[in-house]
């Protein structure tokens, strides 16, 4: 991706607003305001409303960090974001998923899983991306595995990281410098 549509609020020129969610994102779990949430600075209302739903899914989800780091690759993968998928490598290897798993999934191929959890969550999400709905069998695999609370925050999850991935395919958001990101078809 080019880049030349990324453009950024300068932070030494925010609005009220912007500055407000500027500093509630920074001084949030996440420590910092990364790309996605600079593009949407342009919109301080949406990203405020975005930066507490993402920050709900990524850290306070009924799902172990297992789980749904597996789910936000799997969302980038599908939508080939390559600033996504680089940052939720790192936390996935740090949150378990296996890197079999992880090297899987940039290929298109299925892994081989060792938990049914895991691959609960990869069927449903792979579903759900695929045909827009979720089979029978794969549902109550999902509520046998993950119980409904946990299907509802892994719609939230994969919800969340789709709309990333859509904001940052759309403004081309580049790859973080100097990294390779193995998203090829």
């Amino acid at each position: 991706m080019a880049g030349e549509r990324y453009t950024e609020p300068d932070p030494a020129n925010l609005s009220e607003a912007q500055a407000r969610v500027f500093e509630a994102i920074k001084s949030g779990p996440r420590g910092s305001v990364a790309a996605p949430f600079r593009l949407l600075l342009h919109s301080p209302e949406l990203a405020d409303r975005v930066q507490h739903l993402g920050a709900f899914v990524r850290y306070d989800s009924s799902l172990p960090k297992r789980l749904s780091e597996l789910a936000i690759l799997i969302t980038a993968r599908k939508w080939n974001s390559p600033f996504e998928w680089h940052h939720h490598v790192r936390d996935g290897l740090a949150g378990g998923v296996p890197a079999a798993e992880i090297e899987a999934i940039s290929e298109r191929r299925r892994p081989d899983f060792d938990d049914p959890k895991a691959e609960a969550v990869y069927d449903f999400c792979t579903e759900l991306h695929t045909d827009l709905a979720v089979s029978e069998p794969t549902f109550e695999r999902a509520r046998m595995s993950l119980g409904e609370v946990g299907i509802v925050d892994l719609i939230g999850i994969i919800g969340h990281y789709s709309l990333v991935a859509m904001l940052l395919n759309t403004f081309e958001v580049p790859e973080p410098e100097g990294t390779k990101i193995p998203l090829s078809d």
